[in-house]
């Protein structure tokens, strides 16, 4: 089952990149990604509420859940959806692979008890080596656009951030209900964000 369920996210997260790029055709990139978290929300939530996990009870507890989610998934995405008018869907895997690294630096500083060993640093350029064997072609054709490179290595910095910050500041708590909050305040401050910037006729119908 463990297999099953990872070889499953290993098919949705090595897609995702090329979904973003077919919903960039027909709709704004900040409304994209809001309404994909808000549809994810509202999926996960009852999840959690049937599972019975306990929620916290003190806002600085909610406060503190939250910030990764202002990383992982508002600045991160709304970067990355921006990013891929600008770029392929393959440059954006690639560059997004660099985000084991990025890990790996964070916890240098943030999990000075997990340091990254040797091997694990030969197993990382390995994995992004992989990746790139795999892109290659596809990389060829694609337009090397400077501000939609930099937008996806912020975006994968800001994701790598928020995750080593759940490692290392958030492991008492469920993470189901880590989820859920952050993904909830994730959703949040994109749609405000698109309400402001993005009109809905910028949407293709």
């Amino acid at each position: 089952m463990i297999t099953l369920v990872y070889t499953i996210l290993c098919l949705i997260w090595g897609s995702t990149w090329l979904a973003i790029k077919i919903g960039l055709e027909d709709s704004p990139p900040l409304w994209s990604a809001g309404l994909r978290f808000a549809i994810a929300s509202l999926i996960l939530l009852p999840i959690t509420y049937f599972r019975k996990a306990q929620y916290p009870t003190k806002i600085n507890e909610y406060t503190r859940i939250a910030v990764p989610g202002v990383f992982m998934y508002a600045a991160s995405y709304i970067l990355v959806y921006i990013a891929e008018r600008f770029i392929n869907s393959s440059l954006t895997a690639v560059l997004f692979s660099s985000f084991p690294f990025m890990v790996a630096g964070f916890s240098f500083y943030m999990l000075k008890k997990e340091r990254l060993k040797i091997m694990g640093w030969l197993g990382l350029v390995i994995g992004f080596l992989g990746i790139l064997v795999i892109f290659y072609d596809s990389l060829l054709k694609s337009e090397f656009i400077l501000l939609g490179t930099i937008l996806t290595i912020i975006a994968t910095a800001a994701s790598a951030f928020g995750t080593v910050y759940i490692r290392a500041y958030l492991k008492e708590y469920d993470i189901g209900i880590m989820a859920s909050i952050q993904m909830v305040v994730g959703a949040a401050i994109i749609i405000l964000l698109a309400l402001i910037f993005e009109p809905l006729s910028a949407f293709k119908i």
